[in-house]
């Protein structure tokens, strides 16, 4: 009973993003999101032409719940280089790369983007997580001339879906360019959307009067999400925990395999050497809609476990992530058991 009232304070504390905050007319439906955690719009009209913008039209997001990390210092980059998995060495101003931390025993830490400028380093982490890897991070630092600044809270992070996000982000950038210091403007290399704009916090206004003077209109979480499990692309605290490792959770083009130790390395190294990866991320149909809340599991426990659910409005069906044992994807058929107890007949796509 006590962990039951203590996640309906936690879940009731969510707060809502900044430019949703402040988004009129409000969204139809909002929904408490405990991956992202934060309060954020289920859908905004409905759920099948919230999904028909992201895909086929233009539309946006607020993504303002990722963390935001400044990273300066005359050794960051090295710094970063040597305790992450890709290779990041070369990475040239104005460029950006995805990294992976991973712990001792290779499991996943973190999956951020970094982005090079000038004078410092702006890593993205999964949502909320930017204390964690700011901790983690810190604890390696010996003689390095490192500073972290949480900058979460001062900043925004929109993401643009369509095929002319690039030009809506360069023409949003363009009304706030006398803001100090400039907005980011890159296309998205990891999670949704198709292109971002991080800016100053006190921009929020001034962000949601150019979208609601372009007639831009966002979408809710649901066709987000929907869009995210289409995809097979992993999330924080669903698919992307310390369970895993990152070659089990579909990462595999953001680790080189040539650039020498980080932490986690030897472990790492060792699955792929040796084939020892005994997991897969894979997507499920399902043939039956779950009963609420979309909780699945694996009729055989030892299978794996299922991590997301979503409807498809692409396939008309529901579908699933999964992290699966390698033995059990072969199979053609497959039982999952929803938060109700029913059996649901699935395969794997």
């Amino acid at each position: 009973m006590t962990i039951r009232i203590l996640s309906l304070i936690l879940k009731n504390a969510y707060m809502a993003t900044p430019l949703f905050e402040l988004l009129q007319p409000t969204p139809s439906k909002w929904t408490h999101d405990e991956a992202r955690a934060e309060r954020l719009p289920l859908y905004v009209e409905d759920p099948r032409t919230d999904f028909q913008r992201l895909t086929a039209e233009s539309a946006w997001f607020d993504f303002s719940f990722h963390g935001r990390i400044k990273m300066s210092g005359r050794d960051a980059l090295d710094f970063l280089h040597r305790l992450s998995t890709n290779d990041i060495r070369r990475l040239e101003i104005g460029g950006q790369s995805v990294t992976v931390l991973t712990n001792e025993k290779g499991r996943l830490i973190d999956v951020i983007t970094v982005i090079r400028n000038e004078d410092h380093l702006l890593l993205l982490t999964s949502a909320n997580n930017q204390e964690t890897v700011i901790k983690w991070l810190d604890h390696y630092v010996i003689m390095e001339n490192i500073r972290f600044e949480d900058v979460t809270e001062s900043t925004v992070e929109l993401r643009f879906f369509g095929s002319e996000s690039d030009l809506l982000a360069q023409r949003l950038v363009g009304t706030l360019q006398q803001q100090e210091p400039i907005p980011v403007s890159k296309p998205v290399v990891f999670g949704s959307g198709k292109w971002l704009v991080i800016a100053n916090r006190s921009s929020t206004r001034a962000i949601l009067d150019h979208l609601q003077r372009n007639n831009l209109q966002p979408v809710g979480q649901q066709s987000v999400e929907c869009q995210r499990i289409e995809s097979g692309q992993p999330l924080f605290r669903c698919e992307l925990t310390e369970k895993y490792n990152p070659i089990e959770a579909g990462l595999l083009e953001f680790i080189s395999f040539t650039k020498g130790c980080y932490v986690g390395q030897e472990v790492i190294a060792r699955l792929d050497s040796y084939d020892k990866v005994t997991r897969a991320l894979k997507l499920i149909n399902l043939e039956s809609k779950p009963t609420e809340p979309y909780r699945l599991t694996f009729e055989n426990p030892r299978h794996g476990e299922v991590t997301s659910c979503s409807f498809s409005f692409t396939n008309d069906c529901w579908i699933a992530l999964a992290i699966v044992k390698k033995e059990v994807t072969s199979s053609s058929r497959i039982t999952l058991v929803d938060s109700a107890g029913a059996k649901i007949e699935a395969s794997f796509r």
